[in-house]
């Protein structure tokens, strides 16, 4: 080789071209380091080093390798893809990055096209520095897999953005997670990409993010810039994420909601203030998703009675008694003043179904009082919950118990850092409103005794049961002593003062009877439905 190089020195227009490897890998073992350190010595003496491609150079090289020169309407195409990414990146300005409002960006915008340039800049900067990913073979690789998927679906959008690799594609997803360290398969298999993940359930859920798959978008873009680093993780910013992500005419900040509701129970996805990564070790999300499949029914239900009861600290607002999931239901006092019943989760109610274990329940309960019958059938209102929403409710107790229990041990058998442990104490805080509204938005069928009708199958008993649906604010909803009272007045189905009688009277006054007495006056409102 020195001989070589020597000869090609003193012969104009002779040029010896060698090519150095650069990763340990490459090298092999010890000979083979002793090897390169006498080349490095023989090509120093007359070499003229040639640096590697950097920046718009690495562009020309990947598009030349893997796209034709554009012909007239290909350069037409790429002039309005840039003028568009440059007005809407103008027109948005503050939820993209700075370096987007830059006039050299617009080069990089040109000089890459068809490939976004935030594409380029995170397999150069994140994956180039892997030691099993090589620089520019292993970038013109992987670009030439991700090119030929999305040419063969079809793919129209004006670039190719971070957010459009096709990890779902068997060569695609093999290369990426070969330089990486091990466990990122099962981030892309259940919070990235695929049928099965969760990003696919979201959009399943929610047209709104579902119609242009924002949030697999969003786990893809992040999963490229972030997945690199492993544990070393500082996170991608929310102003980078959404340039990973959108195209002019998309709204940017469904980008950072698709990531916020990925976020509410992934097991490998991290904040820290606003910036978000993927790690293969498994989050308190996971811990919490674990330690909620394994409470029991009984214990889920325990929790539900308690937030019912919490609800008769509402009373006096209306109704004078408030009674939550009572564990003697008949044992309910026989008194003069209104009370609401809110009945336990086992009661439910399905529309108007007559023949559910609420009706039953509340039937019972107007008509006796313990062994004997009960007198003032009239002051009692019933509160049931909706059969279709005590899954939710459910999982959402499932949720704050998980929490509860996380928050308990942070300082014990989990050992938290400080930051884990702040994170769960805010997690559990957003439980402990997300079951209250749950409940209060789920118990909202309102049973109430009414005159029998003498073609009833209920004419025996002396009443019937009417059903009221009641609803509850989305945000913020009403403490359900206060929501049932208000629809009450509302509907003229509780008469809160005495006015004018005479046509009430009328019906049961006795021509004989020179007066009634208040207080007899007041029985019948009482007893009679």
């Amino acid at each position: 080789m020195q001989s070589l190089t020597e000869a090609a020195k003193d012969v104009p227009g002779v040029l010896v071209v060698g090519s150095l490897p650069e990763s340990g890998a490459e090298v092999g073992n010890q000979r083979g380091r002793e090897a390169l350190l006498s080349l490095e010595k023989v090509f120093g003496r007359v070499q003229s080093a040639w640096t590697p491609a950097q920046g718009t150079e690495t562009f020309e090289i990947i598009r030349r390798r893997l796209f034709q020169e554009l012909d007239a309407e290909g350069v037409r195409a790429r002039e309005q893809a840039v003028k568009a990414f440059v007005s809407y990146y103008k027109n948005n300005s503050g939820d993209f990055p700075t370096v987007v409002r830059d006039r050299a960006y617009e080069a990089q915008l040109t000089a890459a096209y068809p490939v976004h340039p935030e594409l380029f800049r995170i397999l150069q900067t994140d994956w180039s520095a892997l030691e099993r990913f090589q620089k520019t073979r292993g970038l013109l690789k992987m670009m030439a897999q991700i090119v030929y998927r999305l040419w063969r679906d079809g793919h129209n959008a004006p670039m190719i953005l971070p957010g459009d690799v096709p990890l779902t594609d068997d060569k695609v997803r093999t290369n990426a997670l070969l330089p990486i360290a091990n466990g990122y398969d099962a981030v892309i298999a259940r919070e990235v990409a695929g049928d099965l993940s969760k990003p696919a359930q979201i959009e399943a859920r929610s047209p709104s993010v579902g119609k242009n798959k924002a949030v697999t978008r969003a786990a893809t873009a992040l999963f490229m810039a972030t997945s690199p680093h492993g544990s070393t993780n500082r996170g991608m910013e929310i102003a980078r994420l959404r340039m990973a992500c959108a195209i002019p005419g998309e709204q940017p900040s469904q980008f950072s909601e698709a990531l916020r509701r990925l976020g509410e129970n992934a097991a490998y996805l991290y904040s820290a203030g606003e910036n978000y990564w993927f790690s293969p070790i498994a989050s308190l999300n996971q811990e919490a998703e674990d330690r909620a499949k394994a409470l029991s029914a009984a214990e889920v239900e325990a929790e539900t009675i308690t937030l019912i009861r919490a609800e008769e600290r509402h009373r006096g607002i209306g109704f004078l008694r408030v009674h939550g999931a009572p564990d003697d239901p008949l044992g309910i006092e026989d008194a003069y003043e209104a009370a609401l019943v809110l009945l336990p989760p086992s009661a439910w109610q399905r529309g108007r179904d007559p023949d559910t274990p609420a009706m039953t329940l509340a039937a019972d309960v107007v008509e006796h009082r313990g062994p004997g019958q009960r007198r003032n059938r009239n002051r009692l209102a019933f509160l049931a919950p909706d059969q279709a929403a005590l899954e939710d409710i459910q999982n959402v107790v499932r949720k704050k118990l998980a929490w509860a229990s996380i928050d308990r041990d942070a300082d014990g058998i989990l050992q938290l850092p400080k930051p884990q442990r702040d994170e769960a104490r805010k997690r559990l805080t957003e439980q402990e409103t997300a079951v209250v509204n749950a409940v209060r938005r789920g118990w909202k069928h309102l049973l109430l005794p009414q005159e029998v009708h003498p073609d009833s199958p209920n004419a025996a008993r002396g009443f019937d049961l009417e059903t009221v649906a009641l609803t509850n604010r989305a945000n913020d909803p009403e403490p359900l002593p206060q929501l049932t009272w208000r629809k009450c007045q509302a509907d003229g189905l509780i008469v809160s003062e005495l006015g004018v009688l005479d046509n009430d009277l009328a019906k049961i006054w006795q021509a004989s009877q020179p007066h009634v007495a208040v207080r007899q006056l007041r029985d019948w409102f009482a007893q009679f439905p």
